[in-house]
């Protein structure tokens, strides 16, 4: 009787504590962290932030950051996790944006510092993170380089379309890819933000996809009213390189232009704008670079020379005349009356458009002709460098020493904020009298050379005629042959299966739940068919590790769940959950093959033959059994 007393009360004890449990309101138990990537950020530049919210609530609860109003959201971004380990069920959401500080706080407000702080409410509780402190600096330049893996400047925007541009599914079969913000970026910058007018500046537009597109995106540079505007070839025009930005890789496509302000001054340079295709079913996106401002000085005044043609940039000239000098000397022979070459060359690199002829000296005993022009000049994206040639023909008038003096011109140096003057060293030629000196003179002067007789090329022409002037019908009309319908039938059958194809190559690559449930049954026939090689080389400890690995995870494919929160004891609540109805003999089936698996690897190298070969035909048929009953 008094055992009996003393279970009662026990049991009392019991119900009363595991009601008082359930009678207390159930609390979210969230915790929150917020961090940055930077403590100090410029006024043009970028800040990844991450909220990250685990927790039974996470899923439900709602997120607050007190400071972002400061920022301008570039892009915005969500995941979460999801794990069952040991029965328990554990849930994590991240929250990561790209912030920019607002243009309203630039200097004189700027180098404040904000403070940022998550506030999650969930189940009428109200959790806050800590605080990060995040200072405003100002920015080093409007599109000068950026440290890598922050470039300032990039906009993202989201897309989605369907064939043909429409956002209709395509004859109702297949749904329209969202894209999120970040997937593709636009940004535009200049080589210096601080230059002088006819300066040469390298304008880069840039595009960064973090994923796979149909095609290379199109470029469209903006209006550049009030510079002068240059290409590269296109080998170089556009390029490719890998960079990462805010902890994300990205593949970056560049597009240059050589541009040269010509007047001083703020210029503006408009948005460029950059379009593809993101894939083959969706609509194109169009993502557009900010603006900038380039701060353009006028050449100043105080020594500018008088022949100042608006060369801007480093340069050197020199001549050479195309004959043969005497052996040991600098002197050059020349005859009366034959022509001889000069060639004055600029060679540098900067604004090459604004080479001019250079200063002339007096050619005394010589007859001279205008000069010929050519230019030498490469583009790339490091800018333009090359020469111009002005190519001289001269006729010695007189025998004896001739001088040939000094060309000469200017150029300005940016880097140094000075004029320079460029010559060229003097030529003295030795002229001997022409094999003919006595002929062709009229008037004491030598005769101009004769002039090469135009070349006459045949007049022939053969014309074509067709032998037979009728003309008529070949054969039957090709809508009457069989090909004329096949062909398209065949292309339409291709286009259906390689959409068939790029969905569900999409849908593998957005969706890992289906990844993995579609990749279980393959995965799990594969560690099997390793479990019976172990088994054929009478190897224990491999054949029941390869079979507990592959029952494992295949329900681990299936579910979307961890693989080491699957065990024989929670098997029966983890089918329980996840399927409103299961086959019984199913679950204990996995469960007995798990306790096997477990039991045998760790009783020692005993083997039985029999056993493990009734095992794996266990596992292949319920495996089987359960790939038809999880859909």
């Amino acid at each position: 009787m008094r055992k009996l007393r003393v279970r009662l009360l026990y049991g009392v004890i019991i119900s009363f504590a595991i009601g008082a449990l359930y009678a207390t309101p159930a609390r979210a138990e969230l915790a929150v962290a917020i961090n940055t990537d930077k403590l100090k950020v410029g006024m043009d530049d970028t800040l990844k932030l991450e909220v990250v919210i685990s927790g039974k609530g996470a899923r439900t609860s709602r997120l607050e950051i007190e400071g972002i109003d400061n920022f301008e959201v570039l892009s915005k971004s969500s995941r979460q996790q999801v794990s069952i380990i040991n029965s328990r069920i554990s849930v994590s959401s991240t929250y990561s944006y790209i912030l920019r500080p607002l243009a309203t706080l630039a200097p004189p407000q700027g180098g404040r510092t904000v403070e940022l702080r998550a506030r999650v409410e969930a189940n009428g509780e109200v959790y806050k993170s800590n605080t990060e402190k995040v200072q405003l600096v100002k920015s080093s330049g409007g599109g000068g380089s950026r440290p890598p893996g922050a470039p300032p400047g990039f906009s993202g925007r989201k897309g989605s379309g369907g064939l043909f541009g429409y956002g209709n599914n395509f004859f109702g079969m297949f749904g329209n890819k969202r894209f999120n913000d970040d997937d593709f970026l636009a940004q535009a910058n200049v080589s210096k933000p601080r230059v002088y007018a006819g300066q040469e500046v390298i304008y880069t537009l840039s595009f960064y996809r973090a994923t796979e597109i149909q095609s290379r995106p199109d470029f469209f540079l903006p209006d550049m009213k009030g510079f002068w505007t240059e290409q590269p070839p296109d080998r170089k025009r556009v390029s490719t390189r890998s960079v990462e930005i805010a902890g994300r890789r990205y593949m970056a496509i560049e597009l240059v232009a050589i541009i040269y302000p010509i007047s001083a001054g703020n210029t503006v340079i408009g948005k460029g704008k950059v379009r593809f295709q993101p894939d083959f079913f969706a609509s194109p996106i169009e993502l557009e670079s900010r603006e900038i401002t380039l701060n353009v000085l006028s050449l100043p005044e105080e020594g500018k020379p008088e022949d100042f043609s608006g060369l801007v940039g480093e340069f050197q000239i020199d001549a050479g005349l195309k004959v043969k000098p005497k052996a040991k000397t600098k002197e050059v022979i020349a005859e009366v009356g034959r022509p001889i070459t000069l060639i004055v060359k600029v060679s540098g690199a900067g604004n090459l458009h604004a080479i001019k002829e250079p200063s002339r000296p007096e050619l005394e005993g010589f007859e001279t002709y205008e000069p010929e022009t050519d230019d030498d000049i490469s583009r790339s994206s490091k800018g333009s460098r090359g020469s111009r040639s002005f190519t001289y023909i001269l006729v010695p008038q007189r025998e004896g020493k001739l001088e040939i003096g000094v060309f000469e011109t200017s150029y300005f140096d940016p880097e140094k904020g000075e004029y320079r003057r460029i010559r060229t060293e003097p030529m003295v030629i030795e002229v001997a009298p022409g094999a003919q000196a006595g002929l062709g003179r009229q008037g004491g002067q030598a005769a101009h050379p004769a002039r090469q007789d135009i070349e006459r090329f045949s007049t022939n022409i053969r014309h074509i005629k067709p032998d037979d002037k009728r003309l008529g019908p070949q054969g039957r009309p090709y809508y009457k042959r069989a090909a004329f319908y096949i062909y398209p039938a065949l292309l339409m059958a291709a286009l259906g299966a390689y959409v068939v194809y790029i969905n569900r190559r999409r849908k593998l690559l957005s969706d890992s739940e289906y990844a993995r449930n579609v990749r279980a049954k393959r995965m799990a026939k594969e560690r099997l068919d390793s479990a019976g090689k172990y088994l054929r080389e009478n190897d224990s400890e491999g054949f029941y590790g390869e079979m507990d690995r592959a029952v494992r995870q295949y329900m681990a494919d299936k579910f979307n769940v961890s693989p080491s929160g699957i065990s024989r004891e929670t098997v029966r609540e983890i089918f329980n959950e996840k399927l409103s109805a299961i086959n019984g003999n199913t679950i204990d089936t996995v469960s007995r093959i798990l306790s096997k698996c477990e039991s045998a690897r760790f009783a020692g190298k005993s083997v039985n033959a029999e056993a493990m070969k009734k095992l794996l035909e266990d596992a292949r048929t319920v495996i089987l059994e359960m790939e038809k009953e999880i859909k």
